[in-house]
C-alpha cells in the first residue's frame, strides 16, 4: 500500500472514531452547553476574587461556587415551590364531576366522520 492509502485509512478511522465519540457526548450536549455558558459568566466574578482582593485561587473558586449556587438553585427552589402549591391547591380543589360530565360532551365527537 502507498502512503496515501495509510493516510486516507486513518482519516478514515479518525471520522469512525469521531461519530462515535460524538454519539456518545450527544445525550450531555445541553449539559455541556449551560456549562460553558456558566463558566464564561462566572469567570469574571473568580478572577475579580483571585487579581484585585489577592485571594488563593481556591478561596475565590469556593466563593464563586457558593456565588453560583445560590444564583442558580434560589430561583430553581422557589420555582418547584410555587408549582407544588399550585398543584397543591389544584388537587384540593379538583372536581371530579364536572371533570367526567366535560369528557361525557366528547362522546358523540366525530372528525371527518370517525369517532373519538
Amino acid at each position: 500500500m502507498s502512503t496515501s492509502a495509510h493516510t486516507a485509512i486513518k482519516y478514515i478511522i479518525f471520522a469512525v472514531f469521531a461519530v462515535l465519540f460524538g454519539l456518545i457526548i450527544w445525550p450531555f450536549f445541553p449539559s455541556i452547553i449551560f456549562a460553558i455558558i456558566f463558566g464564561i459568566i462566572f469567570y469574571p466574578i473568580m478572577n475579580f476574587l483571585t487579581n484585585k482582593l489577592r485571594l488563593h485561587k481556591g478561596i475565590s473558586a469556593l466563593f464563586t461556587l457558593i456565588l453560583t449556587v445560590i444564583f442558580i438553585l434560589t430561583p430553581i427552589a422557589l420555582l418547584v415551590g410555587l408549582i407544588t402549591k399550585e398543584a397543591i391547591v389544584f388537587v384540593q380543589h379538583f372536581d371530579q364531576s364536572a371533570f367526567f360530565s366535560y369528557l361525557d360532551s366528547f362522546k358523540d365527537f366525530k372528525i371527518f366522520g370517525y369517532e373519538f
